[in-house]
């Protein structure tokens, strides 16, 4: 005996073909959430990395932090970081710099030359939560809208900020460092 197999019509393609375009518009706004929170995780991880290399610093440079703003502080890093990919954003699309110098091109805004001693800290008007590292203004492209910015407090904690305009709000209680900032979003 003979099995007849029921062929699909093309209205039966075509309804299965459009329910599976459907489910996949469903899924990609999430599955790009996803992928943002991934690259924010990152961002996190880079700047506790440098939190790491700024007390390994204190300790040979009795308690300063590496003098220089921007890339002619974070330059003193290298040794101790290793990885210049560090200092470069996952939201932006700039690879990398070839090789430490201190010119080169990074995504974080720095402010050198404070001490962490606790004497020294309240003596020069800064406090725990005084910014040292942060993202630069307009790190995250499109997703600049959705997502403000980074900052890396003298008290090691790194906390993010959704507001767009958040550089200038004073949450990063660092003066010169928000000049730094806001000189990067021009």
């Amino acid at each position: 005996m003979k099995l007849k197999f029921k062929k699909f019509t093309l209205i039966e393609l075509l309804v299965v073909l459009s329910v599976i375009a459907i489910l996949f518009a469903l899924l990609l706004p999430a599955l790009r959430s996803v992928q943002d929170q991934a690259k924010r995780i990152s961002v996190v991880n880079n700047l506790r990395q440098v939190n790491a290399a700024l007390i390994d610093y204190t300790i040979d440079y009795n308690d300063y932090l590496p003098h220089g703003n921007n890339a002619a502080g974070l330059y003193k890093l290298s040794e101790i970081l290793r990885d210049e990919k560090i200092l470069h954003s996952p939201f932006t699309s700039e690879s990398a710099a070839d090789s430490w110098h201190s010119e080169m091109q990074n995504d974080y805004c720095y402010y050198g030359g404070l001490s962490i001693r606790p004497s020294t800290v309240t003596a020069a008007g800064t406090s725990p939560d005084t910014g040292i590292v942060c993202d630069k203004a307009g790190n995250y492209g499109e997703l600049g809208g959705n997502y403000g910015g980074h900052v890396l407090y003298l008290d090691n904690s790194v906390k993010g900020y959704k507001d767009t305009n958040w550089y200038n709000t004073g949450i990063i209680r660092n003066k010169k460092l928000q000049n730094l900032v806001q000189e990067s979003a021009l």
